[in-house]
C-alpha cells in the first residue's frame, strides 16, 4: 500500500510540475505584454531560462533597443528571429543577424517591412535560395539592388525584373 500512495504522489507530481510550469510561462507572457511594465521587468525576463519567455520580451514594440541587442544574440533562433521582426529593433541588433547561422532568422530579416536598405543590401548573396527570393519581395530593398539583381544570372534575375518594373510604375 505505501508503494501504491509513493508511486501516485510521484505520479502527481511528474504532472503537475510540468502545468505549473506553463503556467508560469503563460503569466510571464502575460505580464510582458501589459502596458504597465516596466524596463527593468523587461530585462529580468529578458534572461529567463525558457526561450518562448525571452521571445515575448524580444517581439514586444517598446522593448529597449539595449535589451533587443542582448536578444539579437540569444541562443535560440526563434528569439533572434523576434527580434528581426521588431521595427524598434535598432541597427546594432539587426547587423548581426544578416550572418545568423538559422536560415529562418535571415529570412524573417529578409522579409520585415522595417529592415533599414543597407541591411538588406547583404543579404543578396545569402546562400539561401527562400532568403534571396524574400529580400526581391521586400519594399525597403534599395533600387539599385533590385536592379542589379535582376540584371544578373541568378535564379531570381526574372523575379526582380518584374518587380523593379512593378515599383518603377509606382504599383
Amino acid at each position: 500500500m505505501r508503494k501504491f500512495i509513493l508511486f501516485m504522489f510521484f505520479l502527481n507530481i511528474s504532472i503537475l510540475m510540468p502545468l505549473q510550469a506553463a503556467e508560469d510561462m503563460d503569466e510571464k507572457i502575460r505580464a510582458i505584454n501589459r502596458p504597465s511594465t516596466t524596463s527593468e521587468a523587461l530585462k529580468q525576463y529578458s534572461t529567463d531560462s525558457n526561450w518562448e519567455v525571452r521571445k515575448a520580451v524580444a517581439s514586444r514594440q517598446t522593448t529597449p533597443g539595449n535589451l533587443l541587442i542582448e536578444l539579437s544574440s540569444d541562443p535560440e533562433y526563434k528569439v533572434r528571429a523576434a527580434v528581426a521582426h521588431n521595427l524598434r529593433a535598432p541597427r546594432e541588433a539587426l547587423q548581426p543577424l544578416v550572418n545568423d547561422s538559422s536560415t529562418d532568422v535571415r529570412l524573417s530579416l529578409a522579409h520585415c517591412g522595417y529592415t533599414p536598405p543597407d541591411i538588406l543590401d547583404k543579404l543578396v548573396n545569402d546562400p539561401d535560395a527562400g532568403v534571396r527570393k524574400q529580400l526581391i519581395l521586400n519594399p525597403n530593398l534599395n533600387m539599385k539592388t533590385l536592379r542589379a539583381i535582376s540584371e544578373g544570372k541568378s535564379e531570381n534575375a526574372t523575379a526582380a525584373s518584374l518587380m523593379l518594373k512593378k515599383r518603377e510604375s509606382g504599383q
